[in-house]
């Protein structure tokens, strides 16, 4: 797709590009939806509506808004869009996908709570709710003082069932490594190097490559 500017649209001129039929239209009204709407549940629902649309440029940017509205608000349904989000991680389309994990990326930075606390972090992570475990383990890794117990909740979960918590706990390693500038390199290293090579899941592979090149980066006597 060719992208243009990003303007404003009235709700009735918003709602008539989305019921046109018209894929550039449908698009352009999403984006701006994303940007200018201020009541972020309705933005929410219209996104919601389109992201199982037969074309691969709407269903992706549907997925994308949810991104931006994470990032412009710093709030969403995360219960409703986190599972919305990971099911496109599994679509045929790469712009889909490569969509749904800047979205997943953006909802995890900006929707996880600006009071840390341990326990209701530790809640989370055992709630057995995937939006929950992811926004836990963030929250955690992003503001836990205590290094050793951040890297003991990111391996417990390096080996969860789910393919999409292993990977965030996986790149969440790098998260310890910038915010303390130290990690057990004798321990985390080999973790990520056979996920890297080993785990059956794409999203997993690829989510511990970054990891380990973020690390070296962070870490620079590797």
């Amino acid at each position: 797709m060719n992208y243009k500017e990003i303007i404003p649209l009235s709700c009735e001129e918003a709602q008539k590009k989305i019921h046109s039929g018209n894929i550039e239209e449908i698009c352009d009204a999403l984006v701006s939806i994303a940007f200018f709407e201020p009541d972020w549940h309705w933005a929410q629902s219209i996104f919601r509506k389109f992201v199982n649309h037969k074309d691969e440029n709407v269903r992706g940017l549907a997925i994308l808004c949810f991104g931006h509205l994470a990032r412009i608000h710093q709030q969403l349904n995360t219960e409703i869009v986190v599972p919305i989000i990971i099911q496109a991680l599994t679509d045929s389309s790469t712009f889909v996908k490569e969509h749904a994990d800047s979205a997943l990326d953006d909802v995890l930075m900006f929707c996880t709570s600006n009071e840390y606390n341990q326990q209701l972090s530790i809640s989370d992570i055992n709630s057995g709710c995937i939006d929950r475990i992811l926004l836990g383990i963030k929250a955690i890794v992003r503001n836990d003082d205590n290094l050793l117990f951040a890297q003991e909740q990111c391996i417990r979960l390096s080996n969860d069932s789910n393919q999409i918590v292993r990977g965030i706990a996986l790149i969440s390693f790098a998260d310890i490594a910038n915010r303390h500038e130290k990690l057990d390199i004798e321990t985390i290293m080999p973790i990520l190097s056979k996920a890297e090579k080993e785990d059956t899941s794409s999203f997993v592979r690829t989510h511990a490559e970054s990891a380990i090149d973020c690390i070296k980066t962070a870490l620079s006597d590797l």
